[in-house]
């Protein structure tokens, strides 16, 4: 495939256009992990959000101001579609997710803005029988952290959802030191590694964190890997 010559030694792309990834969340790491995946050729995404975009998500989120009242998935969807450099499959849910079943997808990403809508889309990744990878993507400020692990690890999930998810509470940060674009756009190419190390049965970290304050970058020793 012409369109992706720069890559082709890089990732399996016949495999990667054929996985089908959900997004829940199409805010700030949510819309431009999703613009990375189109354009790293991704053939089926499924986007999930019911915000709409407001100006002040121009700044640090994958929107213009034309979109300003528009639904961000909406959104979202016309841009992967704009952007994509092959064909693209892309289907949306302008609603709040309260765990609908995700039984139909190799890969979820979690990217809500809340531990409630991460412990609901957990819960219904290990449902599934067909989910092989499971991300949740968290930023701060100038903070991201994220974990990568198959739902059907039963040690990883419960350390996740120990220490990760049950009790923990939202982080409360003012409205004017939330996000920042570098942040998102590093947060977004950390998921979009994943994928890529997914799709070539590569080693992951279980958890990863990453601080622009200090540019320190940690990660557990537990990895995931995918068996051929």
């Amino acid at each position: 495939m012409a369109e992706f010559l720069r890559q082709q030694s890089l990732i399996n792309q016949e495999k990667l256009s054929q996985l089908r990834i959900c997004i829940i969340g199409t805010g700030a790491i949510g819309s431009f992990t999703a613009l990375s995946l189109t354009k790293m050729g991704c053939g089926h995404l499924t986007l999930w959000d019911k915000d709409t975009v407001a100006l002040h998500n121009v700044s640090n989120q994958f929107f213009t101001k034309e979109a300003y009242g528009e639904p961000k998935v909406v959104a979202v969807a016309r841009e992967c579609q704009r952007y994509a450099p092959s064909g693209i499959d892309v289907n949306i849910f302008n609603e709040f997710y309260e765990g609908q079943p995700l039984e139909n997808f190799d890969v979820i990403i979690a990217l809500t803005d809340n531990i409630e809508g991460r412990k609901a889309v957990f819960a219904a990744a290990q449902k599934s029988t067909k989910c092989q990878l499971y991300i949740d993507g968290r930023m701060g400020a100038e903070i991201f952290r994220s974990f990568a692990f198959c739902p059907s690890n039963a040690e990883q999930c419960k350390d996740y959802y120990d220490n990760y998810i049950d009790g923990v509470q939202n982080e409360v940060l003012p409205c004017t030191a939330r996000t920042i674009i570098y942040n998102v756009q590093l947060a977004a190419s950390m998921i979009s590694s994943f994928i890529k190390k997914y799709v070539q049965c590569e080693a992951m970290p279980f958890e990863l964190i990453f601080n622009f304050k200090d540019y320190t970058l940690s990660k557990s020793r537990i990895e995931m890997k995918q068996n051929e």
